[in-house]
C-alpha cells in the first residue's frame, strides 16, 4: 500500500508536500530481532486482550510462533513505514 500511497492521493487530488521512509525496528529489519525487541513484542502480546479472546487456547501458539519467526536468522523485510504529508487542493484548483 506505501508505494502507491502517493499516487493514490494525487489522483484524490491532493497535494503532496513530503513522502518519508520511516525506520522501523520492531518489523521492518533483516537478520534476528534484537532482544529488546523481542521483549517489547512479547510485553505487547501480555495485554491484547481481544486478541487472546479471539485466539482462544491457540493465544500462545500464535505468539510464540510470531516471536520465533522476529528471532530468525533468515528474518527478511518486505515493507516499509512511510509517512506522506498531503493537502486537499480546493475545488476551485480541481476545475483548472
Amino acid at each position: 500500500m506505501g508505494r502507491k500511497l502517493v499516487g493514490a492521493l494525487r489522483r484524490a487530488g491532493f497535494v503532496v508536500s513530503n513522502d518519508i521512509s520511516l525506520p522501523d525496528t520492531e518489523l521492518n529489519f533483516t537478520g534476528a530481532a534484537r532482544p529488546d525487541v523481542i521483549a517489547v513484542w512479547r510485553s505487547r502480546f501480555d495485554r491484547m486482550n481481544m486478541f487472546r479472546s479471539f485466539c482462544r487456547d491457540e493465544f500462545e501458539a500464535v505468539r510464540e510462533d510470531f516471536l520465533n519467526c522476529l528471532a530468525r536468522e533468515d528474518h527478511r523485510r518486505s515493507a516499509s513505514v512511510r509517512c506522506v504529508i498531503a493537502v486537499r487542493r480546493s475545488n476551485s484548483d480541481l476545475q483548472e
